[in-house]
């Protein structure tokens, strides 16, 4: 049982990550846990090895703790869902070339995954 529902259960290794996208909301400061920002990942799943249905995943309120300037056109390798203080932490490793990889570390406060 996966902890997250939102959560590409089967996997996403060898999915093709084509664009990345960032968004800035305007949002009321008043408000309770307003979304401030997007991080989109954007994939070509056609060639992952299982879950073939994932388009693109959403992540809200993020802020990038390390890497993600050369994720375009890398293939997913792992990925690792954590907490931290009430936080999501996505570390995601993605592979450019036969030994070549990129790394992602992304903190979030919720997920959306777009099939």
């Amino acid at each position: 049982m996966y902890k997250y529902e939102w959560y590409w259960k089967k996997g996403l290794c060898d999915a093709e990550i084509i664009d990345i996208k960032k968004e800035d909301y305007n949002y009321d400061y008043r408000q309770r846990c307003p979304i401030r920002n997007m991080f989109e990942i954007v994939l070509d799943a056609k060639g992952a090895m299982y879950d073939t249905l994932v388009k693109s995943i959403r992540f809200y309120n993020y802020k990038i703790v390390r890497g993600g300037e050369d994720l375009l056109h890398t293939w997913w390798y792992d990925d690792e869902i954590t907490e931290q203080g009430g936080r999501k932490q996505l570390k995601l490793t993605s592979r450019k070339s036969k030994d070549k990889f990129c790394e992602l570390i992304l903190i979030f406060d919720k997920a959306e995954i777009i099939r």
